[in-house]
């Protein structure tokens, strides 16, 4: 992921080259969703002609793990699903003719113990890469800003010291998480706080909850750029960590020195900042802000 870095800086000083000329923008539209999707879909493979008609169909897709949604969503969310499935099975039957260098056509390489990947498995988990890798950063990247600009002195602190994007990073993702709720089932007989759990049965893990716990965080309604021994559960734990997580927290890392270094101030143009439905993911419909470059001043 650190060798990627360089890349998402030029990438970031682009996008923000554009929104510097433009003065007023979306952030959402303009840098949370171009930003991830462009990494994201060089990675994994997807042409960048293609990466921009997934975001409606990923969102559609993730409506079908919210823990309350209607018959037209499910429906929606399986409609959604096949079209990508489809859209990956055509791309991997070209890269099986054409390979290249992204994981796709590692995926249709990749063999353990000389027994290779299904091609259900190689789709599955590329759809997942693919999905997962630009959704939740593009919510990082809104909550994160929303939350600074609502936290001035916050704001400020980073800007006086850039070192501290790190553990800013690690903040916001503790203080407004893109994933909220997930859900686990248990393989075998447990005891968690004085209740039994028996094999097959799922439990909700409310992450947005646990980063909030007074008992484990000091002030946990307040946003400390600087806080210590910060270990918020926003990429799960255990077998089931984000394997994304390197790269959407040097994602942050980059996008929020750089909007620090780079504006003098970030204003927001509107009192309601709309908020996407849903509370598994967590994420703003847009972000609306005037820029003054710090050229300018």
């Amino acid at each position: 992921m650190e060798e990627l870095r360089p890349s998402v800086e030029a990438t970031v000083g682009s996008i923000l080259d554009v929104m510097a000329d433009t003065g007023e923008v979306d952030v959402m539209a303009d840098l949370a969703f171009p930003l991830p999707v462009s990494v994201i879909g060089e990675l994994v493979g997807v042409p960048a002609a293609d990466r921009a008609s997934f975001q409606p169909l990923v969102r559609a897709g993730s409506a079908g793990i919210e823990p309350f949604v209607d018959n037209a969503g499910v429906v929606a969310a399986m409609a959604a699903q096949d079209e990508m499935r489809a859209y990956f099975v055509d791309l991997l039957d070209e890269r099986r003719r054409q390979p290249a260098d992204d994981l796709l056509t590692d995926l249709a390489e990749a063999r353990d113990h000389d027994d290779a990947l299904t091609d259900a498995e190689i789709i599955s988990t590329s759809i997942l890469l693919f999905a997962a890798g630009f959704e939740t950063t593009t919510n990082l990247i809104g909550n994160g800003l929303l939350a600074l600009l609502r936290n001035p002195e916050e704001f400020e602190r980073l800007r006086a010291d850039p070192d501290l994007t790190p553990s800013a990073v690690e903040e916001i993702l503790r203080f407004d998480s893109p994933v909220q709720v997930n859900a686990r089932t248990a393989l075998e007989p447990a005891e968690v706080d004085g209740d039994k759990v028996e094999p097959g049965q799922m439990i909700m893990v409310l992450q947005g909850a646990a980063n909030r716990d007074p008992e484990q965080f000091e002030a946990p309604d307040r946003l400390d750029l600087g806080r210590k021994d910060n270990v918020p559960l926003s990429f799960g734990w255990g077998a089931h960590h984000c394997i994304g997580a390197a790269l959407a927290r040097m994602e942050g890392e980059v996008v929020f020195r750089a909007l620090s270094d780079r504006f003098a101030s970030i204003e927001l143009t509107a009192d309601d900042v709309p908020r996407r439905p849903g509370i598994t993911l967590r994420g703003l419909a847009a972000l609306p802000v005037r820029l003054e470059p710090v050229t300018t001043r």
